[in-house]
């Protein structure tokens, strides 16, 4: 009899635990955690970021300029390990001309922000590697820099709150969400919270570009690819072949990002005249000419 009254209390007790594990997940799923999620920002001059989940894959994502809206119009990022939406983002820029294979004053820069400033210098190296690797292997002429190698006002602005420079820019992204916040109010916000406002945000922004403006970017990027693609195509025949010389990525390295701005200005102009003279041929209705509203939102 004692035995059988000492199974049914470990059976209860079990049965008790189990429950509350079940509640535990339960309230979590509730909660929509964001716990151990990554911002990962990406500036060509298409200009893009995303949120990562603790496995690295994609769960939110927004185009920050038109420019990216168009070159990654036809792309599903969700479910995405990071290292592939990288490669994606990339490969776009370049099938859309607006990274140009017959120069080097090409420009990436990757900027991550997590909670673990060991996991987030981390990501940041291996996302520099990922987008170094895609160019050594196209044989393309470009330089991977990070937010801290560029953007002067992004490194001072962390340094007077003291906070990293991923927090940083997801800060100023926060900002450019909610006009009312405040930098002393954003940057006194666990990583948690501002992860959790970029990641509604970024789902509201791509609703209203799939409602409203996706059809006419794809238009738009279809004929981008095909002016571009005879340049490419017979630039990556002359990589095939041996013909087209090895960048020497460390002097490009080196020249772009001492030269940042100025190439900056210039890689402005082009995309801007690039991407405006093929919204005057086309006249899409939800784009139109403009010298400045494509501009990288942290040039």
């Amino acid at each position: 009899m004692k035995k059988i009254i000492l199974l049914k209390v470990l059976f209860l007790t079990v049965l008790g635990i189990l429950s509350l594990a079940m509640v535990g997940c339960a309230k979590a799923d509730d909660n929509t955690s964001v716990d151990g999620e990554t911002f990962l920002a990406i500036d060509i001059n298409p200009s893009i970021e995303f949120v990562l989940d603790e496995n690295d894959e994609v769960i939110s994502v927004s185009f920050n300029n038109d420019d990216a809206e168009i070159a990654a119009s036809d792309i599903d990022f969700i479910g995405m390990n990071y290292q592939d939406a990288i490669d994606a983002f990339i490969n776009a820029a370049v099938e859309t001309g607006y990274i140009d294979v017959e120069t080097t004053n090409n420009t990436v820069v990757i900027t991550v922000g997590n909670d673990n400033q060991a996991r987030e210098q981390e990501l940041q190296q291996e996302a520099e590697e990922t987008a170094q690797s895609y160019m050594e292997e196209k044989n393309i002429g470009a330089a991977i820099l990070s937010g801290a190698d560029v953007y002067d006002d992004l490194v001072a602005f962390a340094e007077q709150y003291e906070i990293s420079i991923g927090k940083a820019r997801m800060v100023k992204s926060a900002m450019a969400i909610d006009e009312t916040l405040t930098e002393e109010e954003v940057t006194e916000l666990p990583i948690q919270e501002l992860m959790q406002l970029i990641t509604n945000a970024h789902q509201e922004k791509m609703q209203a570009f799939a409602e409203s403006k996706k059809q006419d970017a794809l238009a738009l990027k279809e004929e981008m690819v095909s002016q571009s693609q005879q340049k490419v195509d017979d630039f990556r025949t002359r990589v095939e072949t041996g013909e087209e010389p090895t960048p020497d990525y460390d002097t490009i390295h080196q020249e772009n990002k001492e030269n940042y701005q100025q190439m900056a200005e210039a890689y402005q102009e082009r995309a801007n005249n690039m991407r405006n003279g093929i919204i005057q041929e086309m006249d899409p209705s939800n784009y139109m000419p403009d010298d400045k509203g494509s501009q990288n939102p942290f040039n």
